[in-house]
């Protein structure tokens, strides 16, 4: 099989464009000012809400602003919501769970439905003042909402 090859002059501008377009690109004093603008803009939300999923966050604050009869339809599809206004949320930690941090849980008002100790997951109601209590607990990670199964019907073909 024949290659057509470029001869060494083609190959010499081939390097002059590439340190050429090389020398477009910015310095690293303005690239590192992109790099910090995120760090601002992350570091204006609270610690504790940056460990609430958006999800839970915005149905904690509906909750808190229309009664759970109004709220409730609106977030069927997202979230779990109980009848005593408790919303259902996964709970990750940074280590797998221990005894103690079920109890400590438990003693924030936290309803344990069911957990997974060695991968470090609960699945719990939480009433909605409660979130940011148990987000800023050490050993927590993420608070997640349940992503629930639905039944698919119809014809298999569409």
């Amino acid at each position: 099989m024949n290659v057509p090859r470029l001869s060494p002059l083609w190959s010499g501008c081939g390097i002059l464009l590439g340190c050429l377009l090389w020398s477009m690109f910015p310095l690293p004093a303005s690239s590192q000012v992109r790099v910090e603008q995120p760090q601002t803009l992350k570091s204006a939300v609270p610690a504790a809400q940056q460990r609430i999923a958006a999800a839970v966050r915005a149905t904690a604050q509906m909750l808190a602003q229309h009664s759970l009869a109004v709220a409730d339809p609106q977030m069927q599809a997202a979230l779990g919501v109980q009848s005593a206004g408790m919303v259902e949320v996964y709970l990750y930690t940074n280590t797998p769970l221990t005894p103690t941090m079920l109890e400590t849980l438990e003693q924030h008002g936290v309803r344990v439905l069911r957990s997974a100790a060695q991968w470090g997951i609960v699945y719990a109601a939480i009433s909605p003042g409660q979130l940011e209590s148990i987000a800023v607990l050490p050993f927590i990670r993420w608070i997640g909402s349940p992503v629930y199964s639905q039944r698919r019907t119809g014809s298999v073909t569409q």
